[in-house]
C-alpha cells in the first residue's frame, strides 16, 4: 500500500509540474512572432530552466559544488 501511494503521489507531482511548465512554455511560444529568431533560443533557456532544479537535486547526490547550488 506504501509503495502504491508513492507511485501516486509522484505521478499526480510531475503530471503537474510537466503541465504547468508547458503552459508556461506555450504562452511564452505564443508571444514571440512566427519566424523570430528568438524562438530557438527560448526552447532551449525553458528546457533548461525547467531541469535544472531536479539536474540540480541529483547533482548533489555525486558531487556538493556551487554548480548543484546554482541549479537548485
Amino acid at each position: 500500500m506504501r509503495a502504491t501511494a508513492f507511485i501516486i503521489f509522484f505521478s499526480l507531482f510531475f503530471a503537474v509540474y510537466g503541465l504547468v511548465n508547458y503552459y508556461i512554455f506555450i504562452r511564452g511560444w505564443q508571444a514571440i512572432p512566427f519566424g523570430s529568431p528568438w524562438r530557438r533560443p527560448y526552447l532551449v533557456l525553458f528546457l533548461i530552466l525547467a531541469s535544472s532544479y531536479f539536474a540540480g537535486r541529483l547533482l548533489e547526490r555525486v558531487w556538493l559544488s556551487w554548480a548543484s547550488d546554482a541549479l537548485v
